[in-house]
């Protein structure tokens, strides 16, 4: 098994927002080049619903722009 160095920065710039009842897009900015450690592969978007423990969405990310993102539908409405 291989390990690789993981960023020592978090994504910046991460903004949540709400496109509709059950859909919300996730956008965020890469760590700095110099806290990269590496060539980042991937990321892992999570949430937590309820009493629910965090439950992975993706680790693929698309391109927004300038930014990276992640959009998430089907999700419940709160009444």
């Amino acid at each position: 098994m291989m390990c690789f160095p993981v960023p020592s920065s978090a994504p910046l710039n991460v903004v949540i927002n709400r496109e509709g009842d059950t859909t919300i897009l996730v956008t965020w900015s890469a760590p700095d080049v110099s806290k990269r450690n590496g060539e980042i592969i991937g990321y892992m978007v999570r949430f937590s619903s309820g009493y629910s423990s965090y439950i992975p969405l993706c680790k693929d990310h698309t391109k927004c722009g300038y930014k990276l993102c992640y959009v998430k539908t089907e999700l419940k409405a709160w009444v």
